[in-house]
């Protein structure tokens, strides 16, 4: 991180679904900053709040859903602006990559088709020849690591692996020229040797093109392969957030380190996983105090009814009245 300024800075948000949840808001008071060239992990099991925090961040919940707080984007609130203006801003300055890149490209055009739609919106293209979009376009897929960018820029969807797809993602994405890359669960489809090879192409990119990135994920082991801090989010709230070496090795809060002793080790044979009790509460039924206490080994009677204060440590902090003691995971 080389910038004192964060690109991205959530305070104080609030979302919830109308119609739905009996009104009440499935993700409570998250504030999160983001910096660019570092990429921040935000991770915690499925329900959590964190796809809907990241979708609330670019405003793609429409009318389903309402919001509270401030998003802002180099110092401008998104929530508040007008429609237009967050248009312009989404796809140029804020792009998103989702889980499933098979789903989210057009199967009855070309790849190369889909990523000249996206260049003929850029400024410093306009009025270009078609020449120079193809070109733009295949440098793009050669950036991402596509092979035979000449050739594949003719086919399909269906005729690339899933591998190769999430790359058009990202090229599409990169074809905007954005500032700020928010990618939810980018590898969950994929097997392990494209997954690491989709990671490394993150990181080349953040480093290379100074972007802020946020990448959702449920693995920590992703988290400990490509970010430089971490939030731990459960039931909509922030749990633990820090640097991923603080938050990997010396964990705070019990639901962190219930994560974290869930994964298996190579260096210990055990006959049983470790296994968090329970299951992620619903939005109906989140408790005023932590969401985590039902499945706490370290609850007390005041985890219930009363949400911890935000405690500091250096430069992490955590919310907990009984936070795990300083120890190695």
């Amino acid at each position: 991180m080389n910038n004192d300024k964060p690109l991205l800075e959530l305070r104080n948000l609030i979302v919830g679904f109308n119609g739905a949840h009996k009104g009440k808001p499935v993700v409570r008071g998250v504030s999160l900053e983001v910096y660019p060239g570092e990429i921040l992990g935000l991770v915690g099991e499925s329900g959590s709040g964190k796809s809907v925090t990241c979708y609330s961040a670019v405003r793609l919940l429409g009318e389903r859903g309402w919001t509270e707080g401030e998003v802002l984007f180099d110092g401008k609130d998104t929530l508040s602006c007008p429609e237009q203006d967050i248009v312009s801003i989404r796809g140029s300055q804020m792009a998103m990559i989702f889980q499933d890149a098979q789903s989210s490209l057009n199967p009855v055009q070309t790849i190369g088709r889909q990523l000249v739609e996206v260049l003929m919106m850029r400024e410093d293209l306009r009025g270009s020849s078609s020449e120079t979009f193809r070109k733009e376009a295949v440098d793009l897929l050669n950036e991402v690591g596509i092979p035979d960018p000449e050739r594949r820029i003719g086919e399909f969807p269906h005729q690339l692996s899933g591998g190769q797809n999430q790359r058009v993602m990202i090229a599409i994405m990169l074809a905007g020229n954005p500032r700020l890359l928010i990618a939810d669960e980018p590898t969950t489809a994929l097997d392990v040797t494209i997954q690491a090879q989709i990671l490394r192409l993150l990181k080349k990119l953040c480093r290379e093109r100074q972007m802020a990135i946020i990448l959702v994920t449920h693995d920590l082991g992703v988290i400990a392969e490509s970010c430089d801090r971490t939030v731990v989010m459960y039931g909509g709230r922030i749990m633990e957030s820090g640097s991923v070496e603080d938050i990997l090795v010396h964990p705070r809060h019990p639901y962190t380190f219930g994560l974290l002793s869930s994964k298996p080790r190579i260096d210990i044979k055990v006959e049983k996983l470790n296994t968090i009790e329970g299951v992620v509460p619903s939005p109906e039924n989140l408790p005023e105090g932590c969401p985590f206490f039902d499945r706490c080994l370290n609850v007390t009677d005041k985890c219930r009814d009363n949400y911890p204060p935000k405690v500091i440590e250096g430069k992490r902090h955590y919310f907990c009245f009984n936070p795990v003691e300083e120890r190695s995971v």
